[in-house]
């Protein structure tokens, strides 16, 4: 499993690209992570997280996306998730997790 972070203007998108199971996935998002990407995330107005290249996904998968989405800072205003294969909104909608893939508003602290 891969994971390409591209940011433009204040945008960031994230490629996740392979597989994403229990035999490919050795950290979380955010551990993966350098210093210059966490920076551009953190400051970014809208994140997106791209499935479209996943060839196989698990529920260390599943795991691993909802920890993703949980570990972008709260200063973000939107996160998306697009292109999730069938059979991880399959495995979302088994354990109630459905909701949480769909795109998000974070409200900001007043």
């Amino acid at each position: 499993m891969k994971v390409v972070i591209k940011t433009v203007d204040q945008e960031v998108h994230v490629d996740v690209v392979g597989e994403l199971n229990r035999t490919t996935l050795t950290k979380n998002f955010w551990d993966g992570c350098d210093a210059q990407q966490k920076k551009s995330i953190a400051g970014a107005l809208r994140v997106e997280i791209d499935l479209n290249k996943i060839e196989h996904a698990d529920t260390s998968g599943l795991a691993w996306l909802l920890n993703a989405i949980r570990d972008i800072p709260l200063e973000n205003e939107k996160i998306s998730v697009c292109n999730i294969p069938q059979k991880l909104l399959d495995l979302a909608k088994l354990s109630n997790a459905d909701e949480l893939l769909s795109p998000k508003e974070k409200a900001h602290d007043q």
